[in-house]
Formats: structure tokens, sequence, C-alpha cells
């Protein structure tokens, strides 16, 4: 069975390469392979991150299955995980993908 495709591939390809970059940045750091620029630079892009997810939930909710599909909704969560100092964000995004997950949007 195919898939349908994402209403909008562009939030989709945003959100994966996002969460990718994401990754190897939490990879880098864990080996200590960081100077203090870079963690600096690090925390940018994190903060940068979360404001475009933020963006994305205010426009359109959770970004679930049919909006960017699953991969992307899993990188949306990922991003959503890792924004660890906006602790009242992780609140609201849980809420909505809880909503996507009871809609049928989202997979937890």
């Amino acid at each position: 069975m195919r898939t349908a495709e994402p209403l909008r591939p562009d939030l989709a390809r945003e959100l994966i390469a996002r969460a990718a970059q994401s990754a190897a940045r939490r990879a880098r750091r864990v080996r200590n392979q960081l100077d203090a620029v870079h963690l600096g630079q690090d925390r940018h892009a994190e903060h940068a991150d979360t404001k475009v997810l933020r963006r994305i939930l205010a426009e359109h909710d959770w970004p679930g299955h049919r909006l960017v599909g699953p991969d992307a909704a899993r990188a949306a969560w990922s991003i959503a995980l890792h924004a660890e100092d906006e602790p009242d964000f992780q609140r609201a995004a849980t809420t909505l993908l809880k909503r996507a997950v009871q809609d049928g949007d989202a997979r937890i």
C-alpha cells in the first residue's frame, strides 16, 4: 500500500533536514568534539529549530502524516523533544501530538 503524498512536502523536507542536523550536532557534543564557539553555535541552531517548529505548530497544529508524512512527523517530535530549554513549548507540542494521535494523524 502506497501512502499519499504529504500536503506540504516543503515543510517535510525542512523538518527532516533540521532534525538530521540536530542529531549530528548532538553526536558531536556527546563525543566532546566542540569548542565553546561551536557549542554556542549549536545552541543558536537548536533555538532556530524550535522557532521553526513553533511557527509550524501555530499555523498547522501538529505536523502529522497528512501534512508532512510520517518521517517528518517523527522529525518534528525529535525537534520538540530536544527543545530542552523550553519546557512550556515541549508540553504544548506534546498536547498537539496527542491530539493528532487521537485523530489518527500521528503515531507515538
